[in-house]
């Protein structure tokens, strides 16, 4: 263990280090009444006491500790009141960080003795500082001696004070997430208290007497970021937890029983913010603060959290959020700063409503302005994961900065004995899936899910074996993979219509098939090619037609849907959608998709423009993928498996895109 000095009562020492045992709850009235306090020394192999250089005195008994959150009553000196204190649980050795959702606070436990290196995250709830052990998780081995904690919501971040290192672990389950751990600077060999803004991430050094500071987000976590760190202030030469609103950044001093204050962006002292800590809180560690109301901070020994009110700071700060639809998770709090929210694949749009807690303080969603306390719409939600970032500046400048993460849920059909599903096709209100087993096409309401059985109809004796289905929306073609014919019925009634049906070439026995109104086109897997017919003729065209690149698609294409100018075929092999230029077959590699992991055996594909639904024969369920267009010629980031338009591609509607195609 490393050579560290901590001030600590006679009674502390004699308990805790001498005899090797950590203090309970029931001590605390001893160790509060010790009216000699000492300096520690600890290090592997010995302990050095020697006289403190200011003794402290107390105003009161404790309360009683029958529960576990208590209210206290105030101390008559300079120290700021003492507002409540939740009691750890006894089974805790030494709390150091502390971080809350404004739900529950976790609480590290440091167990230092030798040997020992079982630490853990404790887990009470905020309102009743009940403990709430489903929370609770045990963190690696090799973070053995824990120090600030601080977490975005689903990663938590652990300093190792021992280790040099920030260990991650996903907050609900506990698992650990190496991929987002890295290892501190040389200088940043005593880690204490982290804080972060979700791109920096703040680590107070205890021998430093400074705040480091690195990259937090993306690929360059880790890097170390010198233009945003600074030293402590001369008496702040113990830090311990930290704490920001994006603005100020307290520091709790471990041996000065005080919280110092700084501004985040300078690193300027600001002593106005700052207060001496609760004459019980004389061992400070962990901070964390709703942003509101209250500050907490932890203590080494005396096995408590300690509630204070906030300093005024910055007016850049939240008093309300609301999201519609959906529920934000966590409940609001101003100090928490991201929150979580879904909604059903049917909602493409939410509004949110932002308040400022100042009233000369203004507010953005999404880089643009809008009124406090007003809804704004946010449109265009793509299925999966959706950030909307809400900033508060103040009129001093200062800013602080929220998330909401919509997840707009995919598209799953809750498949019967609809078992063994071909070709989908869709009118954008109902959508049809050919069943191969059934020889029938099932309708599904597209907004829920919910089956349509009036829409239902079963196909020809012959027509047997449907392979993929695509419709004028008077009309449904059929393609039937045996009988190498498309099969015609009337969409409305499910009558077959034989007058528009034809037989195909010889050697094409098709796969999928997609049309633009006039010419469909025609896959067959067994030759890798993509024939083509004059839809109302049934005549081939042969110049419209090229054979796959069987270089790229090993497994052999087996379904196709395209906007008019590129055409997708999905591989059953590689689990990918390729893309090629409908007019050519030229590939479009930059167009190319992964499918999700559950979605290996794509059999059809179809898309409105917005979302492509993929029809998958292995898990009888349709996957939904955003299709990535907000406006013509805008290119997005999308999830993977999400097409992408390209810069200047210019849309002609020659029929409604949920007929005909888009060229």
């Amino acid at each position: 263990m490393k050579h560290r000095t901590f001030p600590l009562t006679v009674t502390a020492i004699a308990l805790a280090v001498v005899c090797g045992v950590v203090l309970s709850s029931s001590d605390n009235a001893a160790r509060a009444q010790s009216s000699h306090p000492v300096s520690v020394s600890l290090s592997a192999d010995s302990v050095e006491l020697a006289p403190a250089a200011s003794a402290f005195s107390v105003a009161e008994p404790p309360p009683s500790i029958d529960a576990p959150l208590a209210s206290v009553t105030a101390r008559q000196d300079s120290a700021r009141e003492v507002r409540q204190v939740i009691y750890l649980d006894a089974s805790q050795n030494i709390s150091s960080g502390v971080w809350s959702d404004g739900t529950t606070i976790w609480v590290a436990d440091w167990d230092w003795r030798a040997g020992r290196d079982d630490a853990r995250l404790y887990a009470y709830t905020l309102s009743t500082g009940a403990r709430d052990t489903g929370k609770e998780f045990d963190l690696a081995v090799g973070n053995g001696s824990p120090a600030g904690v601080w977490s975005d919501g689903t990663t938590i971040w652990v300093a190792d004070a021992d280790d040099d290192r920030l260990y991650a672990y996903t907050l609900s389950t506990g698992a650990q997430d190496t991929d987002k751990e890295f290892d501190l600077a040389v200088g940043n060999g005593s880690p204490a208290g982290v804080w972060s803004d979700r791109t920096t991430i703040w680590v107070a050094d205890a021998d430093d007497d400074r705040l480091y500071a690195y990259e937090l987000a993306g690929g360059a976590r880790g890097t170390r970021v010198p233009g945003m760190e600074f030293d402590l202030a001369v008496g702040n030469g113990s830090p311990a937890g930290v704490w920001s609103d994006g603005t100020t950044i307290w520091v709790a001093d471990f041996g000065h029983d005080r919280l110092y204050a700084y501004e985040l962006s300078t690193g300027a002292r600001d002593a106005g913010n700052e207060f001496d800590l609760g004459d019980r809180n004389n061992h400070a560690t962990g901070v964390w603060s709703d942003g509101t109301t209250t500050i907490w901070v932890g203590d080494w020994l005396a096995s408590r959290l300690f509630a204070y009110d906030l300093p005024e700071s910055s007016g850049a700060a939240l008093s309300g959020l609301a999201i519609s639809p959906g529920v934000l998770s966590p409940a609001f709090a101003s100090g928490h700063d991201a929150y979580n929210a879904s909604v059903a694949n049917s909602t493409t749009s939410v509004t949110v409503t932002p308040t400022v807690s100042a009233s000369n303080a203004t507010v953005t969603v999404d880089g643009g302005a809008v009124t406090s306390g007003s809804p704004h719409t946010v449109s265009g939600l793509s299925v999966g994961s959706n950030t909307i970032t809400i900033v508060v500046t103040d009129q001093d400048g200062s800013t602080r900065s929220y998330m909401v993460t919509v997840t707009r849920a995919e598209f799953n059909l809750a498949f019967t004995d609809n078992d063994d599903p071909e070709g989908i096709w869709s009118d954008g209100t109902t959508i049809w899936v050919a069943d191969g087993a059934a020889e029938k096409l099932f309708a599904y309401t597209l907004s829920t899910g919910a089956r349509d059985i009036g829409k239902e109809f079963d196909l020809a004796v012959e027509n047997s074996s449907p392979a993929d289905v695509w419709s004028d929306r008077t009309t449904i073609w059929v393609a039937d993979a045996d009988d190498g014919r498309l099969y015609a019925y009337t969409l409305s009634t499910g009558a077959r219509d034989a007058a528009k049906e034809f037989d195909l070439v010889a050697d094409n026995y098709p796969t999928a098939i997609w049309s633009d109104g006039e010419t469909i086109w025609v896959l067959n897997s067994e030759n890798d090619r993509l024939y083509a017919y004059t839809l109302a003729t049934g005549a081939r065209v042969a110049a419209k037609e090229f054979d796959v690149d069987v270089n790229v698609v090993h497994g052999g294409p087996v379904s196709i849907w395209s906007d008019g100018m590129t055409i997708w075929m999905a591989d059953s092999f590689d689990d990918k959608v390729f893309a090629y230029e409908l007019d050519g077959g030229a590939r479009v590699a930059s167009e190319d998709f992964d499918l999700a992991a559950g979605n290996s055996f794509p059999v059809s594909i179809w898309s409105d423009d917005t979302t492509l639904w993929v029809a998958d024969s292995f898990d009888d369920k349709v996957f939904a993928y955003d299709a990535g267009r907000r406006s013509a010629g805008h290119r997005q980031g999308v999830r993977p498996g999400c097409r992408q338009w390209l810069p200047g591609r210019r849309l002609v509607r020659r029929h409604d895109p949920l007929g005909g195609g888009l060229v």
